[in-house]
């Protein structure tokens, strides 16, 4: 009896690189005990400064309070697990310190994707298995709604994996309302910005993005 010799075909294996954590940095303590919308001080550029390299867009860094730099601090509390107050004060201060991204539960999954975390509310884009974008999001609301061309549905927005595989520049005039730089990825459901993004689920089904994210996040 001859042997017999197998010969297995090579695998072939990805290294996924580890997520690269930002250093600790001092951050000087609100002024006042704290923050919010509409103050100005130059404490407030440090944390926009912050809030900017671990990937919160929060806008102009300039050290003023405003809307933009709001959905930054709505965005760390979502993904804190924190009240979404939208208030920078020493506890928000400390995290923002010492913050390591966290390791996402999907961390097998494509280097290129978006994770919308509906519990969370939170959206994440990963670029080379990076972090390159946390944003804050509002999905469906749950509720039944009507149309005229569609008929009755509830507003959902549905757990799973997806791609994308339409976009419209610019805005588009929907049944529902007007949308800003859409990306589907489920029929009519979009990853797309909105001039209103409340802390909590509000939209029809869609995933809403501040505008000023909006405006890049599929580049």
């Amino acid at each position: 009896t001859q042997p017999t010799t197998t010969t297995l075909p090579p695998t072939t294996t990805t290294t996924i690189p580890p997520i690269i954590q930002p250093p600790p940095v001092a951050l000087p303590p609100p002024p006042g005990g704290s923050v919010a919308q509409g103050d100005r001080a130059a404490e407030i550029m440090g944390y926009e400064a912050r809030l900017y390299q671990l990937k919160f867009d929060p806008g102009p860094v300039d050290g003023v309070f405003d809307a933009l730099t709001r959905t930054a601090v709505e965005a760390f509390d979502k993904l804190m697990n924190w009240p979404r107050d939208g208030v920078i004060d020493q506890p928000f201060v400390d995290a923002l310190s010492t913050f390591l991204f966290p390791t996402s539960i999907h961390y097998q999954a494509e280097a290129d994707r978006v994770e919308i975390d509906l519990d969370r509310q939170i959206v994440t884009v990963y670029k080379g298995w990076q972090v390159v974008l946390i944003a804050p999001t509002s999905t469906g609301n749950g509720e039944r709604f009507c149309t005229g061309n569609d008929g009755c549905h509830y507003a959902v927005t549905p757990a799973g994996k997806y791609a994308f595989t339409r976009h419209v520049n610019g805005w588009r005039n929907g049944d529902l309302g007007r949308l800003y730089n859409p990306w589907y990825f489920n029929g009519g459901i979009a990853l797309h910005g909105y001039s209103s993004v409340p802390v909590t689920p509000a939209s029809h089904g869609c995933a809403r993005l501040p505008m000023h994210v909006a405006e890049y996040i599929g580049t």
